[in-house]
């Protein structure tokens, strides 16, 4: 827990290199853990890759389906609010430039939704929930208090 805790500093500090090293030993120590996925998928959320991000959060998923429950408010590991809304604002221009992004649409909602923006992440899950399994997906829906 020391080294997540360290690397939530990092985060917060900017230096993701570093808050990236530190999650990916929290996951060694622990890794059934979802944290460590979690963080890391917020890693990618700020550096743009949201392919990296889906993959992350769905690791999480699979390592505790019900963490998005207890996930508390993701914004609190930024800094600032503003960084915060700067990395949605960057991932809402790609869902622009890219609408059919599936994953990107899916780490919005899980954004979102870990935000305490529960509406506006149930119109982004909604969305993406074309009947094809995805334990993720299931698993943000009934966190929204949708019924999968």
């Amino acid at each position: 827990m020391e080294l997540l805790t360290f690397g939530d500093r990092n985060f917060r500090a900017g230096d993701l290199r570093r808050a990236e090293r530190r999650y990916r030993q929290s996951l060694a120590e622990a890794p059934r853990s979802a944290l460590p996925r979690a963080r890391l998928a917020q890693v990618a959320v700020v550096r743009g890759d949201y392919d990296e991000a889906a993959a992350r959060l769905r690791e999480a998923i699979t390592a505790d389906p019900d963490w998005p429950a207890m996930a508390g408010d993701l914004q609190a590991l930024f800094a600032e609010p503003a960084d915060f809304h700067d990395a949605i604002a960057r991932l809402e221009a790609h869902l622009q430039g890219r609408p059919d992004d599936r994953e990107a649409w899916l780490v919005l909602g899980a954004e979102l939704l870990l935000s305490g923006r529960v509406d506006r992440a149930e119109e982004v899950l909604v969305r993406i929930d074309d009947g094809r399994p995805d334990a993720a997906l299931e698993a943000l829906l009934r966190t929204a208090g949708l019924d999968p």
